[in-house]
């Protein structure tokens, strides 16, 4: 990628890293480490400006570089944080955390993708994974109410299978109230499943559509 403005380490300061500085005395390298570091502080306090700055810039950045390049560049700016992070010894939970709280500060209208980015601890992780794991507590009325439906069923294939072995009519001819209550248990618990499983499908997979599309950036989030 082609650099034709001002960038965080000048040309000069890039040649001797990747030199590791052999060109130079010891007292020369001090210097320009020196230099590199001040280069890389006053960089890095950009980002308090760069955090709220509008997405419709943000869009742009990188916009010459294809995916593979930006992917590569992302990394290499992750890695870099990361091992700052590690080295000043940061707790990762709190980073995070810090890094909510920024973001949901963050204007809507200008900043959409501040909403839309991944910065749960890994507490919040496992939480989440435990919770999707453990069956919801409709999950459970629903099995519940299936339960009462099956049984009302085995107890009417048992009921006809009796009457056809035995030739009696206890099941056809039997008790109205004994078959009514059969067939009202198998249909309550074949609807009551059926709604409940629906209503959890359309909050857990089209609700989340939903949101994302409104989330989306368009005319109602940028000028």
């Amino acid at each position: 990628m082609a650099r034709r403005s001002a960038a965080l380490l000048t040309k000069t300061q890039r040649r001797r890293i990747r030199n590791d500085f052999d060109d130079q005395s010891e007292a020369q390298r001090q210097r320009d480490r020196k230099r590199i570091r001040d280069r890389i502080e006053s960089g890095m306090d950009d980002f308090q400006l760069l955090a709220t700055y509008p997405d419709r810039e943000l869009t742009r950045v990188l916009s010459d570089c294809s995916t593979a390049e930006t992917t590569a560049i992302l990394a290499d700016a992750q890695l870099t944080i990361e091992r700052l992070r590690v080295l000043q010894e940061i707790d990762r939970t709190a980073l995070l955390e810090t890094a909510q709280q920024r973001a949901a500060t963050q204007p809507e209208r200008h900043c959409w993708s501040a909403g839309a980015t991944d910065l749960r601890t890994n507490a919040e992780i496992q939480s989440e994974t435990r919770q999707q794991l453990t069956p919801s507590r409709r999950l459970r009325w629903a099995t519940r109410i299936m339960g009462v439906a099956g049984i009302a069923y085995c107890i009417s294939v048992l009921l006809f299978s009796i009457d056809s072995v035995f030739n009696t009519n206890f099941y056809l001819d039997g008790p109205n109230v004994v078959v009514a209550s059969l067939f009202a248990c198998m249909y309550i618990g074949l609807t009551g499943w059926t709604a409940i499983i629906g209503l959890t499908t359309i909050q857990v997979r089209l609700f989340p559509i939903i949101r994302a599309w409104i989330s989306t950036p368009g005319s109602h989030h940028q000028e």
